[in-house]
């Protein structure tokens, strides 16, 4: 099943961290072919040949310049998959091959789907501290509805990113082909994930994907739309000017599309206005203008919990994924910490659980290493669609006991 997918894997100059994900792959059985695109520096590049000549798996390795645009890699990757089906991974990620196989096997089953993937959560690898699983980072229902514009709305009202699904090829390159037409990393991401739900369904299978390293990565700017709202807000108005247009061009040419033009720009423009609204919480206005107008740079209050607090809470609390009952999220928080509790004690039953208990992270450890399981990791709605029982926990933990980023 598994020979007509293609794992791609970008990488650039963390040649530890690319040699953790293929162990994890090949431990965990990965059966099918990848490809790792490298415009690393010499050092780094010499480290990734050895790996790529010695691994055990099906893989094929893509040199690059070094100063190679990463989407120019990206790009010139997907269009070398010569599978009908294919996603990405970045180097300091994990994919789950159990997630992958379930995906493939929906993606066959379900032709009016393009991606398909299921639960991410974010990681922090603390090497003989432990891991800390932080929080659930990608938990949105799937998006199944037969218009495109509504699947756009549906993406858009509460966004979280496609870029790591499951792909049908001729989707996947198409996306990159489009990207190509903008310039910021915001409109690139957005862009992909709307080009993506314009040409069919997305699945959201309820199993653990893919894990997001919470370790330091490249600076970004242009990526959040409030901190480019800050900096220059007609670049910005620019940029979704040519973002609209591909957009729109997209639409047009689709016969499920069943509004005019007129009205399709419109619609288009009140989702986004929308989207950017989200991500520019009421609660940081004051401070946002009162630093502006006193003069400082961006770099100096970006970081302050007065911006940030506000942006993590309007994402976790995404329209859609919560009960918003009380009494249903209690019932979630006791019956999680239940669960975590019959795991550090053995129990095999639900049972009632003391104060003391209720407090985080919580700590299990296996025989490779000790895992802190957070709140926003544990006590959320979503968890409730993958976590049956104990034995899930313990399946998940057994899972990420292959993968070490330690050199031995």
């Amino acid at each position: 099943m598994t020979d007509d997918y293609t794992l791609i894997i970008p990488t650039y100059n963390r040649s530890r961290l690319l040699m953790a994900l293929l162990r994890f792959l090949a431990a965990e059985g990965a059966d099918f072919p990848i490809m790792v695109l490298d415009s690393s520096n010499a050092e780094h590049r010499v480290r990734n040949r050895a790996l790529a000549a010695q691994s055990v798996l099906k893989l094929e390795y893509v040199e690059y310049d070094e100063d190679t645009h990463p989407f120019d890699k990206f790009r010139d990757g997907v269009h070398r998959v010569q599978t009908p089906l294919g996603s990405m991974c970045a180097d300091d990620d994990l994919v789950f091959v159990d997630g992958i196989r379930r995906c493939i096997r929906h993606l066959h089953e379900n032709p009016d789907v393009c991606v398909a993937h299921g639960y991410y959560f974010t990681f922090l690898d603390q090497g003989a501290n432990g891991i800390d699983l932080t929080a659930m980072l990608y938990f949105t229902p799937g998006i199944d509805n037969d218009e495109p514009l509504w699947r756009l709305r549906t993406l858009l009202r509460s966004y979280q990113a496609l870029t790591y699904g499951i792909y049908r090829t001729p989707v996947l390159q198409s996306v990159f082909d489009g990207v190509q037409q903008v310039q910021s990393l915001l409109a690139r991401e957005l862009l992909s994930g709307a080009l993506s739900v314009v040409r069919g369904k997305i699945a959201r299978l309820k199993c653990f994907y893919g894990g997001r390293s919470h370790n330091p990565s490249e600076k970004y700017s242009h990526w959040h739309p409030l901190e480019w709202l800050i900096t220059n807000p007609r670049e910005f108005l620019e940029e979704y000017g040519r973002y609209r247009n591909i957009l729109l061009c997209a639409l047009t040419q689709l016969s499920t599309n069943k509004f005019s033009l007129a009205e399709t720009e419109r619609i288009v423009d009140l989702i986004h206005v929308f989207y950017v609204i989200v991500h520019a919480p009421r609660e940081s206005h004051d401070f946002i203008l009162d630093r502006v107008m006193a003069g400082y740079d961006l770099e100096e209050f970006w970081s302050d919990p007065a911006i940030q607090n506000p942006l993590v809470m309007a994402h976790y609390a995404t329209p859609g994924t919560l009960s918003g009952r009380a009494d249903g999220k209690n019932r979630l928080r006791r019956w999680t910490s239940q669960v975590v509790q019959n795991v550090l004690s053995g129990r095999s039953r639900l049972q009632p659980v003391t104060e003391e208990e209720m407090t985080w992270p919580k700590t299990v450890t296996t025989q490779t290493r000790i895992y802190r399981m957070h709140k926003n990791f544990l006590d959320f709605e979503p968890k409730e669609l993958i976590f049956s029982g104990p034995d899930d926990i313990r399946a998940l933990l057994a899972s990420l006991d292959h993968y070490t980023a330690d050199i031995r």
